[in-house]
This record gives structure tokens, C-alpha cells and sequence, in this order.
């Protein structure tokens, strides 16, 4: 069996929102990002809509599992979930490891 080598951490983040509620939890999020400051081991942040807007996907790059658990404890955070848990149906997050990346050189 083939090792796979150490590769960035991701945790993605899938968003169900409440009906109607898209709009509204994506301006939530869009607000709440200046409120965090430098996040101590964040790699990149990205946030996709599925088409039709009934789901969002977070993807977020850490250095380690621990750096973002940190990021979690800090009252930014726990304010800004707070904030958007009553917009939501559901939310489920997992760690994540990549194992490959292409673009379109095909490199």
C-alpha cells in the first residue's frame, strides 16, 4: 500500500440554512470576518454556494488540527456561531486531508 505523504489540513464545513435563510446567513458570515483579525495557523478560507443556494460549503486550510480548534475557543468565533446558529437547519464539519491537486495544464 502506498503512504500518503503529510498534506494540508482542511476542515469543511457544510451549511444547510433554514428556507429562505441564504441571503441572510451569507451576509452573517460576510460581516463577521473582519471581527476575527489575523487567525493565528489559517492557511486559506473559502466559502462556496451550491447552486439552487441551498447549501454552503466552508473550506478552510489550517497548519493543524490544533491551530483551528484554537480559532474556535476565541470569543470572536464563539460570537459570530452564535450569531448565525438561528439561520441554520444544519451544519457538519470534518477534518480533511489533500491528496492531490491539478490545474487545468494538467501539471
Amino acid at each position: 500500500m502506498t503512504s500518503i505523504p503529510p498534506s494540508p489540513l482542511f476542515n469543511l464545513t457544510l451549511f444547510t440554512p433554514k428556507a429562505g435563510a441564504t441571503d441572510a446567513f451569507t451576509a452573517a458570515q460576510l460581516q463577521g470576518l473582519p471581527t476575527f483579525g489575523p487567525i493565528t495557523g489559517l492557511r486559506t478560507s473559502q466559502l462556496f454556494v451550491q447552486d439552487g443556494g441551498e447549501r454552503l460549503l466552508l473550506l478552510s486550510s489550517f497548519e493543524s488540527a490544533e491551530a483551528h480548534r484554537a480559532f474556535t475557543t476565541t470569543t470572536a468565533f464563539q460570537e459570530h456561531r452564535e450569531r448565525l446558529l438561528p439561520l441554520l437547519d444544519r451544519s457538519e464539519s470534518a477534518y480533511w486531508r489533500l491528496i492531490y491537486t491539478r490545474d487545468a495544464a494538467g501539471d
